[in-house]
């Protein structure tokens, strides 16, 4: 039986952390200020869905 679910594996996720961990400081700066953008995108989307659903 497999497994089609969107989810990564524990295997997957700590193989991606472990990469990024060794790339250089201003790659990983890049990387949390891209992540900072999506949450505050996100965060957006969200309080715009709401104001939808209330109407």
């Amino acid at each position: 039986m497999t497994d089609d679910s969107p989810c990564s594996s524990s295997f997957e996720t700590d193989y991606n952390i472990t990469s990024l961990s060794g790339s250089d400081e201003e790659s990983n700066d890049d990387i949390v200020q891209q992540m900072e953008d999506d949450v505050l995108e996100w965060l957006q989307y969200c309080r715009i869905a709401e104001r939808v659903v209330r109407d």
